[in-house]
């Protein structure tokens, strides 16, 4: 995960951390795979797999373009809900300048 040293370093300040993700990455079909390994990969940080939300948005689908003002609401309603108070993401360059990730800083 891009943001490992982060989010150890906040568990580790007794930060309770969520994890949003708006797509299994189902792109070629792997979509129970990549759930099964995102829930594994939040255990060893310190994240507790409750405080992980996969939607598996049709809007949002591996390998196209998301759009902002879609996102927007979506983060809101996520936000408010749990009473976050830092939201973490991609820069505007995203990850391998991916269109998913470039999405998120403007939302």
């Amino acid at each position: 995960m891009f943001f490992s040293p982060l989010i150890r370093n906040a568990v580790r300040g007794g930060v309770r951390v969520f994890v949003l993700c708006l797509s299994s990455g189902d792109f070629y079909g792997e979509g129970d795979i990549r759930r099964k390994e995102l829930f594994n990969a939040v255990i060893p940080l310190g994240i507790n797999p409750s405080d992980v939300t996969i939607m598996d948005l049709d809007e949002c689908k591996d390998g196209t373009e998301w759009s902002p003002s879609y996102i927007l609401p979506i983060l809101h309603r996520f936000i408010l809900s749990l009473d976050v108070n830092l939201v973490v993401t991609f820069d505007d360059m995203g990850v391998s300048v991916a269109s998913i990730g470039i999405s998120f800083p403007h939302s």
